[in-house]
């Protein structure tokens, strides 16, 4: 099912850019540059030198800008300004943003947010976290930009500063995209509370679609309805009729969410009325079709869901929308494969995996092979259902693997930018010290230099008196003078406005001359137009006679060139005669291949059951070196484990072991599943008996500390590029009773743990078992105290994993932890049978994609 669209507007981080043919005022930058080189005191210096770099830099002259503020930056650091220190460095940070340097920005700003703390100056340091947040946004490190996002709202409530609306989206929809859906409701409430009645009814609707949004992720259809019926009736004010149809068609899918495949119906059916007369485009008519051909299919109403399928592929006919024909296809291949009609199965999921690989979409071109399989299997093809299954196989685990390491690649830069702003805070605390120190020293200097000021003035005090009554003299003699002189400028101003009226009295008389001049050259200038006229006039004459002529040869060579077309057309008829006889031929020899390949098809299923016998075996195996039902049932009073492998053999396992009153229990994760998985599991196993059982390590770090190495070693491993990066992910307790203690080491999967309701989850370490870029890193050991009534769970990431539900999607952790708070009073058998049957049924008709590995133990 497709996603419900928003409506929400996302805001974009963008820098700003130099516009082409821009003209540079100097007269600002000319006035400051004046003031500099005449004042004096090193704090206008310091300042001028800022208010230049700032102006270069709103006026797109990043150059300048950088060398001002580096000259600027370097004065206040010098004479101790902190305050033009923290606006210099933040406009240093800004430049580095606009050249797309974010980390080097980033520095600039945090150290520039370090000082405006320093001077509790509130308004600037909003202004900083803001851009801050920005930045960590740009390099995906989500929750570092909720961090300082949220500091922003904060210090602006706070400050009772007029809290802004970017402040509050920009928090609400980054803690929306890391996950965080109802912290993210929280800040979409808040921010509600302060739009005003008359505030534009826009803005509501963003917010409103913001919490809808929100509901939706947080698995809440109820709540995101109310939301949506907000949207509804502020649109239907505005009279937007677009956007009318836009919202029954997402209330729809919430209908669909809560199984109320009858609204669901009618709001898609108003979603399309309110489209026509709105006349939307093409594409969204074809997805209202489809959404009512959905909503036929749950209602067994399979004639009319095919007919509105099919009309919806229709309407896309003569458009390149191969992603949206791909996924039609795909429906109707199913919906005729689930009653029956192989036929038009078989040539809709054809057309689907065509369409599929013109869009380039890989994961939907995945689910078209798998369908294909389903059906050529069906059919009783199954050397060709196997083909397919294989490609559905291998694209889907390439796909797994690219988003995995997409995965880990941001993982180890959110890392580096965490250890970076530590090390900052670090460096600039030692720079405050130093400052301190410098600080000290100069107060010292300061004082020595007063002192010595102090006995030059009385030297000086002593040598001025006598100097006195000589310069009394000298002030007498140049009062006289000046009057002198003042008495010579008034006589020069006088003959001055003399001059003056003389000058404008000729020039009045140079006016009249000028008019009379102006008035020949206009007459002049009407008998030049009225010539240029004539010729223009011969001109397009001459032009027509030339434009005639080329006309006439074009249609001669058309002529020539079509008399040869019609020569080649009859060559080209003969060479496709010759052809066909060609083709005859080749046919002959294509049944002679057909008969080869029923040969081979039985040689290869009768490999294939030789291959199913051995992997059968081969979980026997696996099954054998499991721990014993018997040994933890001595243990434990009461668990379960749910173990369901995706293929025969698993790549998940468990393992435990008791000793000196001790119980270790551990759910792993191996690279891969089936038959090399299995491998893995067989390999962990030996060394955890090894680890645990001979050498007497009952630590759950050192555990895993060891059973790296050994991984490690015994793979060969030693961290090339084109080496298989083969290991495990894996959670471990140690359950001391004696001493009412739980252990916890995880390597990339968490613990969940749950007391008096309320569930925790105790974080892994990020590395697995295996090579990787921590590997020097030890694991880390957490221990918690056992009060009785605790309920622990341990698991791999097949169960959340797995794609499912009315939209084919993943489940996710959240959802996952809901799950557990919700049935953890149970019993321990009674929440194996439920997460069982949820799985199945979020599965529904989707391939197990995984193996599943879940174990609860109430303590």
């Amino acid at each position: 099912m497709k996603r419900i669209a928003q409506i929400l507007l996302f805001f974009f981080i963008s820098g700003s850019f130099i516009l082409p043919g821009k003209v540079y005022s100097q007269s600002k930058a000319d006035s400051l540059k004046r003031i500099l080189a005449t004042t004096k005191s090193a704090y206008n210096k310091t300042s001028i030198l800022y208010e230049l770099a700032l102006d270069a830099f709103q006026e797109k002259f990043f150059s300048q800008a950088a060398s001002y503020a580096n000259q600027s930056l370097d004065m206040a650091i010098q004479e101790d300004i902190k305050v033009l220190q923290a606006k210099n460095l933040f406009l240093m940070g800004k430049m580095e943003i606009q050249e797309k340097n974010h980390e080097k920005g980033l520095q600039y700003f945090l150290r520039s947010s370090k000082l405006f703390e320093t001077l509790k100056d509130t308004t600037h340091l909003i202004l900083v976290y803001e851009q801050v947040g920005d930045a960590y946004y740009t390099l995906n490190a989500l929750e570092k930009a909720v961090e300082y996002y949220e500091k922003t709202v904060t210090l602006a409530l706070a400050a009772d500063i007029p809290v802004r609306n970017k402040w509050f989206e920009k928090t609400a929809l980054t803690l929306s995209e890391s996950g965080q859906y109802g912290q993210s409701i929280h800040y979409f409430r808040q921010w509600l509370q302060f739009v005003p009645e008359e505030q534009s009814e826009y803005l509501k609707i963003r917010i409103y679609s913001g919490m809808a949004d929100n509901y939706i992720h947080n698995n809440q259809p109820e709540e995101a309805l109310t939301s949506y019926h907000h949207i509804y009736n502020l649109f239907d004010q505005l009279k937007d009729t677009m956007a009318l149809s836009v919202v029954a068609n997402n209330m729809g899918f919430l209908y669909l969410d809560l199984n109320e495949d009858e609204k669901a119906l009618a709001s898609f059916r108003e979603s399309l009325q309110l489209g026509l007369k709105a006349k939307i485009g093409t594409v969204e008519l074809s997805k209202l079709y489809s959404n009512i051909g959905i909503c036929y299919q749950n209602l067994k109403d399979f004639d009319n869901s095919i007919i509105y399928l099919r009309l919806a592929l229709k309407t896309l006919e003569n458009l390149e929308e191969y992603r949206e024909k791909a996924r039609l296809e795909n429906l109707l291949a199913t919906l005729f494969f689930n009653t029956g009609d192989l036929y038009n199965a078989e040539v809709y999921s054809r057309n689907s995996i065509e369409s599929a690989k013109k869009a380039n979409a890989l994961e939907l071109l995945s689910v078209c092979y798998h369908m294909y399989s389903r059906i050529l299997r069906e059919g009783n093809d199954p050397v060709s259902a196997l083909e397919y299954y294989e490609k559905y196989l291998s694209l889907r685990d390439s796909i797994l693997l690219e988003k995995r390491i997409e995965e880990q690649k941001l993982i180890q830069r959110i890392d580096a930018l965490e250890k970076s702003e530590e090390e900052l805070k670090l460096r600039l605390a030692d720079e405050q010290l130093k400052d301190l120190a410098l600080k000290q020293f100069r107060l010292e200097a300061e004082k020595r230099e007063r002192e010595l000021e102090l006995l030059r003035s009385e030297k000086e005090l002593e040598e001025s008196e006598k100097d006195r009554l000589q310069q009394s003299l000298e002030i007498a003699r140049q009062k006289h003078e000046a009057e002198l002189r003042e008495n010579e400028l008034k006589r020069l101003e006088q003959e001055k406005e003399i001059q003056d009226l003389l000058l404008k009295q000729k020039e009045a008389e140079e006016k009249e001359r000028q008019k009379e001049i102006a008035l020949l050259e206009s007459e002049k200038e009407r008998q030049l137009l009225e010539l240029e006229k004539q010729a223009e006039a011969k001109k397009r004459a001459q032009w027509m006679f030339a434009l005639s002529s080329v006309i006439v040869v074009l249609i001669l060579i058309g002529l020539v060139i079509t008399r040869k077309k019609n020569t080649i057309l009859a060559k080209q008829k003969v060479e496709i005669e010759e052809k066909n006889s060609d083709l005859e031929q080749k046919n002959e020899e294509i049944t002679t291949q057909s008969e080869r390949i029923i040969v081979q098809k039985d040689l290869i299923e009768k490999k294939n059951e030789e291959i199913t016998a051995s992997i059968h075996y081969a979980r026997r195996i696996q099954n054998a070196v499991l721990p014993s039902v018997k040994m933890l049932h001595e243990y434990l009073s009461d668990y379960f484990i749910l173990f369901k492998p995706k293929d025969i053999v698993s790549g998940d396992f468990y393992w435990a072991a008791a000793k000196n009153n001790k119980l270790i229990i551990t759910a792993a994760d191996c690279t891969g599943h089936g038959v090399p998985g299995a491998f893995m599991s067989l390999l962990g196993m030996s060394f955890l008996n090894e680890i645990v059982l001979k050498h007497d390590t009952f630590e759950a770090d050192k555990i895993l500390n060891d059973l790296r190495k050994e991984v490690i070693q015994s793979l060969k491993q030693s961290g090339r590029e084109d080496e298989a990066k083969d290991g495990m992910d894996m959670a471990l307790c140690v359950i001391d009773k004696e001493r009412r203690k739980l252990q916890f080491a995880g390597a990339n999967n968490p613990m969940y743990l749950i007391r008096k309701g309320e569930l925790e989850k105790i974080k892994a370490d990020r590395m697995p078992i295996g090579i990787h870029f921590r590997s020097d890193h030890p694991f880390t050991k957490q221990e918690f105290e056992i009060k009785g009534g605790e309920t622990v769970y341990i698991f791999s990431d097949g169960f959340a994993d797995q794609f499912g539900g009315d939209e084919g999607r993943k489940l996710k952790y959240k959802p996952f932890q809901e799950l557990l708070s919700s049935i953890h009073s149970k019993s321990m058998k009674e929440q194996k049978e439920y997460l069982d049957y949820f799985f199945e049924n979020w599965r529904g008709h989707l391939e197990q994609i995984d193996d599943v590995l879940v174990i609860g133990i109430k303590i």
